[in-house]
């Protein structure tokens, strides 16, 4: 993973490089990049992160799926609880309150079908975009109340500052995000 900081302040500049280091220890993600850029007389602070390409589960692959009495029951194969979060978290929302978690691995999905179940395929990219927006929330300063969010299909960019966010900073992040 490259770390780019671009701010006049090298002590600033330092400090953030260690933020990013201590953050990114909470977080098991493939990062390819994250670029900050400071501007402490305005005030702005931009970040941006990129990450690679992001696999898909494929459902019936990683699950058993039977009938039950309310539905569907599905558990997940792999007992870790990365995967098992990831496939019940997705049908958590997929399916509401009708999907019910009977532990780790297993989940009752009410008035669904087999069949349905079998043409779902996951994306990894949404776990992503939480991560990494909290990662961005937790890297930015906190006086810096105002944000604006870009995204785009590998990366994230936040803009925040103390005050409106002015639109040549817009320009800024998007000069940023397609570029690096």
């Amino acid at each position: 993973m490259e770390v780019t900081i671009d701010c006049e302040d090298k002590v600033a500049s330092l400090l953030y490089r260690e933020i990013v280091k201590d953050i990114l220890q909470s977080y098991v993600l493939s990062i390819d990049k994250i670029h900050i850029f400071v501007d402490i007389k305005e005030p702005i602070f931009i970040i941006l992160i990129r990450w690679g390409e992001t696999a898909k589960i494929e459902f019936e692959e990683n699950t058993i799926v039977k009938r039950h009495a309310e539905g569907v029951k599905v558990t997940v194969r792999d007992e870790s609880s990365h995967l098992a979060k990831q496939i019940l978290g997705a049908l958590k929302t997929i399916y509401g309150e009708n999907a019910i978690a009977k532990d780790e691995n297993e989940m009752v999905i009410k008035d669904a079908k087999p069949q349905d179940l079998k043409k779902i395929t996951i994306s990894g990219s949404e776990n992503i975009i939480k991560k990494a927006t909290d990662i961005l929330i937790r890297i930015a300063p906190e006086g810096f109340r105002v944000a604006h969010i870009l995204s785009d299909n590998d990366s994230l960019t936040l803009i925040s500052s103390e005050n409106p966010i002015d639109s040549k900073w817009v320009e800024k992040a998007k000069q940023i995000q397609k570029h690096l």
